[in-house]
């Protein structure tokens, strides 16, 4: 029997997709993996957003990994936050994990408007301020069909499923 969930979850910036996450968290337990958590932290002041991406996927990856290999009986949420806008980044991320067929795997995709990820945008501070023509571009890229999941599930702008 799969015990642990593992949550890919997928959305452009500001779409909601680490609020949501707190919000499970909160209520369900679990944990989270977030890749601007993990370049937020290798980030020196004044240093280009995409440096180290090599360092930081790889360490986003080894975060993941601790979690599907914890114990297999305490089961547990673990909820992998990137934006994995479309089927090549989501493979890239799920194709460098082991051990994936013990759990049940959920694909989550948002579908907040973009005018609203913009707003939501806006209200933040410092690196984590992403650019609006970075955001039209996100949209522009955004594939929701996902695909080789046990499920997926449809995350609206107030952080409710939908299906």
């Amino acid at each position: 029997m799969k015990q642990k969930r593992v949550f890919l979850i997928c959305g452009p910036s500001g779409c909601g997709k680490s609020s949501w996450i707190r919000t499970r968290i909160n209520k369900y337990g679990g944990y989270h993996v977030s890749r601007d958590m993990v370049r937020f932290n290798l980030l020196e002041e004044g240093e280009d957003y995409f440096s180290h991406e090599d360092e930081v996927f790889k360490k986003f990856i080894e975060q993941a990994q601790l979690c599907i290999d914890m114990d297999e009986d305490t089961p547990a949420d673990i909820y992998i936050d990137a934006t994995h806008l479309f089927d090549g980044s989501r493979r890239k991320t799920l194709n460098a994990l082991k051990n994936l067929d013990k759990c049940y795997l959920i694909g989550v995709y948002f579908t907040t408007p973009i005018e609203i990820c913009k707003y939501r945008n806006n209200l933040r501070v410092g690196l984590a301020v992403v650019p609006d023509e970075v955001i039209d571009n996100q949209f522009r890229r955004y594939n929701t069909n996902l695909k080789g999941f046990d499920e997926v599930w449809e995350i609206n702008m107030e952080g409710e499923k939908v299906n």
